[in-house]
């Protein structure tokens, strides 16, 4: 099996185990708040293991090695998760940027647009429909950019 391959019945890696039972896979997470309180969860949770890690060192009778074994396992995990979660933070957040960046060009623009449809309309209305078709024939051919097709 080539090294970069999970085995069969080999558990997922990107599924996080959430404080309260839940699974949850990155692409599941909606909101970057979403994301930082499950961050939030996972770092409380690697500060308990390691304490509880270092707690078992300096005990006068330490725990067996497969529950040390099994704790450093789970620490690691939690740490690739908490990176995982960070990338998706990022995504998250650039995302709502996006959208945030979008909507403030839509306050923008929209005044802009209803001038100029009016502006379309009463035009519309004064001139003979051969002087309107006049008009979008020559703002055609001095902006033939505005005028193609785009396909989505």
């Amino acid at each position: 099996m080539p090294r970069n391959e999970i085995a069969p019945g080999a558990p997922a890696l990107d599924i996080i185990l959430r404080a309260d039972g839940t699974t949850i896979r990155p692409n599941q997470i909606t909101s970057s708040a979403e994301a930082e309180a499950i961050q939030t969860e996972l770092v409380q949770s690697i500060i308990e293991i390691e304490e509880q890690l270092e707690a078992d060192g300096t005990g006068e009778r330490p725990r067996d090695v497969s529950w040390r074994r099994r704790a450093n396992a789970v620490l690691r995990r939690k740490k690739f998760h908490r990176q995982i979660v960070q990338r998706r933070i990022a995504e998250l957040r650039k995302v709502e940027r996006q959208i945030e960046q979008g909507e403030a060009e839509n306050l923008v623009t929209a005044p802009k647009n209803a001038r100029r449809r009016a502006f379309i309309a009463a035009a519309e209305e004064l001139l003979e429909p051969k002087m309107l078709g006049e008009i979008w024939k020559r703002a055609k051919a001095m902006r033939p950019a505005a005028f193609a097709e785009v396909e989505l």
